[in-house]
Parts: C-alpha cells; sequence; structure tokens
C-alpha cells in the first residue's frame, strides 16, 4: 500500500519542524578543556598555577602553560587573602600575562567573571587595571573599577558578545602584584549543524514508507 499525499506532507512537516526548533539560548556556565598562560612569578612565595596538570614545569616562574588546567579553573574560590593563605593564587608581577581558554567547541560567550585579591597595596598586591578578552576577530576591554575594600575582588565583563573555541584573557597590572585565583565563563555552545542529517533521515524514512 502506497502512502498517501496526506501521510507524505505529515512526514516532511516533521522533518522540517525539527530542523527549524531553535537551539536552547538560555546562558549556562561553560567549562574550557585546557588553558595557555605563563606560569607565576615569586616573591615572598612561589605564587605558582601549582596544580597545573598539562606541559610546562608548574614549579618554575613564567614556564609556559599549556594543554591543561589548574588553580585558575578548580572551582575554589579562596574565603583568605594571599597573606593568609597564597596557595590557591597566581600572582605576577613584571608582566601582563594573556591567558587562553580552550573549549571543546565553538561557543558564545556571554559573560566572564574573574577573582583576585587586593589588599590595597599591603605586601605590594593591589588590584589589575584592565581586562581584555578577544575571540581572534572582536574584542572587549574593560577597566578594573577598584573599591576601598581589602580582599576578594570580583570582577564581571558582561555582555560581551563573543563567539570561538578560544578567548584569549590579557590582564594588565598596575604598579604592583596581582593575584588570581579563578575565572568562570557563562555562555551557550553554538549546536553543530544538523541540517543535512535529519533531511537525510526525512528521505529516509519517505523511502520506508513508499515500500510498504
Amino acid at each position: 500500500m502506497r502512502p498517501t499525499r496526506s501521510k507524505l506532507n505529515n512526514i516532511w512537516k516533521s522533518v522540517l519542524a525539527v530542523m527549524a526548533f531553535p537551539a536552547a539560548t538560555v546562558a549556562a556556565p561553560i567549562m574550557p578543556t585546557s588553558y595557555v598562560m605563563p606560569n607565576g612569578q615569586s616573591g615572598a612565595f612561589d605564587y605558582f598555577d601549582q596544580s597545573y596538570d598539562g606541559q610546562g614545569d608548574n614549579a618554575l616562574k613564567l614556564s609556559p602553560l599549556s594543554g591543561g588546567l589548574g588553580e585558575l579553573t578548580d572551582g575554589v574560590i579562596p574565603s583568605e587573602s594571599w597573606n593568609a593563605n597564597y596557595l590557591p593564587f597566581v600572582g605576577w608581577l613584571t608582566v601582563n600575562p594573556t591567558i587562553s581558554f580552550h573549549f571543546p567547541q565553538v561557543a558564545e560567550l556571554d559573560s566572564m567573571t574573574l577573582y583576585f585579591d587586593d589588599t590595597e597595596g599591603q605586601g605590594g598586591v593591589e588590584a589589575p587595571s584592565t581586562v581584555d578578552v578577544t575571540d581572534g576577530t572582536n574584542s572587549v576591554s574593560r577597566p578594573v573599577v577598584d573599591t576601598p575594600d581589602r580582599g576578594q575582588l570580583v570582577v564581571t565583563l558582561d555582555n560581551l558578545g563573543l563567539t570561538g573555541d578560544q578567548f584569549d584573557v590579557t590582564i594588565s597590572k598596575g604598579d604592583k602584584w596581582f593575584m588570581l585565583s579563578e575565572v568562570q565563563f557563562d555562555g551557550r555552545y553554538v549546536p553543530e549543524p544538523t541540517g543535512m542529517a535529519l533531511l537525510t533521515l526525512g528521505l529516509a524514512a519517505l523511502s520506508i514508507v513508499s515500500r510498504k
């Protein structure tokens, strides 16, 4: 028995409906698979990325680190300042580090939050001056708004509108050390193209129905 025109139309409508169904647009936390950066530097202590699990020497100042994750994405946001417990922090004094975060697929980046320690110059540590982020095509630069309070300084860059599978973050220092403990991202992954796959499935379904 051959399919009726009505049945064929219903199959096509189902295929087209799935193809046209929009992907979820709600931003959510997204996690990088690795980041690349120069290791931290030494002062009274070694302000290194001591849990970094990729290539490079995480016990050597400014060693190029790549292919892994460490302190900056471990989910640990310290409640104490660096001078009480320096281990969760990575610190830089003489360079403006660029940290390249790699993601498993193309993502639309809505916002990024960085957790610094700011002792208002005590111990030679203060807030950085600016944070820049780029997807390789478009860039966003934001000044860091310091507060008179000592302790954790949370810097959120929102409404970024960047798209890519790698985001390069450059932190420009002031005159003193800055200490960074965590970087978090909110966005959404861009779905892989599925139109041709669904069209192929639709044609296969039509072929099967036509034989019945």
